[in-house]
């Protein structure tokens, strides 16, 4: 193959590359997999590496399978339609809350110093007592409750106070997920999720109920994925996510901290035994 041969497969490839870097929604790169699967399979290797890597990205699983890997449990074949897609739904869900409680606070904000809310309330289907909302601005309490119920919160002169009547509010939601095996060396034994200084420590490949937040924080975590050519220095072509999972099903607050409880209480027993330990 000559020099301008070579060249020319180089451009086609790169541009080849270019045309599925830019996709960023699962079903649109279904249907484009799908109309080029025959460019995928006969690819340059670093252009199938790249591939798989945005394929990898959007599905939770490589498109390039191994010979030893197994048939996937029919739980995790769950689609996010039918089990609700945390990100479609921006990690939320409306639920009804009664017996709204607010406590407010003081909170430099730029220059002044001015008063947030943070409201906790019962839920009327299930009766549990939740957190719904932390360190709301005068503006958001509008938005959410309307100008009668700010009006009422702003005009009292007490640090704490009680709604009355059922709301109908978007707050966080919570989805069970399964993450995805270690792949490789660079992959956590476990999944670590950190938001606003809480930390939750996952198995992999078990089910989990998590809320929705959190579920954000495990789709905005990503590492660089390289690639390098003899003769050239490491270049970025795309990022990976750190923790890909599978939607399985909703999921609710009681659930959630059931589990955390019993995490909680896992983790307490083993700290004590390693102090009698030491």
């Amino acid at each position: 193959m000559s020099k301008g041969q070579e060249g020319s497969k180089a451009q086609e490839q790169t541009d080849f590359h270019n045309e599925f870097a830019r996709i960023s929604d699962e079903k649109v790169l279904r249907a484009y997999e799908e109309k080029n699967r025959a460019r995928i399979i006969g690819a340059e290797n670093d252009t199938r590496m790249a591939f798989d890597a945005v394929w990898y990205k959007l599905t939770g699983n490589p498109y390039f399978q191994p010979v030893t890997t197994l048939r996937a449990s029919t739980a995790s074949l769950k689609n996010d339609v039918e089990a609700g897609n945390p990100k479609a739904n921006n990690y939320r869900e409306v639920r009804a809350f009664t017996d709204i409680t607010w406590n407010m606070s003081k909170m430099r904000i730029g220059r002044k110093i001015r008063p947030v809310f943070t409201l906790f309330g019962v839920d009327a289907e299930t009766g549990s007592k939740r957190r719904l909302f932390v360190n709301l601005k005068e503006n958001r309490v509008r938005d959410i409750f309307g100008d009668a119920v700010c009006k009422q919160v702003l005009n009292t002169k007490e640090s704490v106070g009680q709604l009355d009547g059922v709301f109908d509010l978007e707050v966080e939601g919570f989805w069970v997920v399964q993450f995805t095996a270690k792949r490789d060396e660079n992959d956590t034994i476990d999944v670590q999720l950190l938001l606003e200084g809480q930390v939750l420590i996952m198995e992999r490949s078990k089910p989990v109920p998590l809320p929705g937040f959190f579920i954000q924080v495990a789709d905005n975590a990503t590492r660089p994925h390289f690639t390098q050519r003899p003769g050239e220095g490491r270049k970025i072509i795309d990022y990976i996510q750190m923790y890909p999972y599978t939607v399985i099903r909703r999921s609710s607050y009681e659930e959630f901290m059931e589990m955390k409880s019993e995490g909680d209480r896992i983790t307490r027993e083993a700290q004590q035994r390693r102090n009698e330990a030491a």
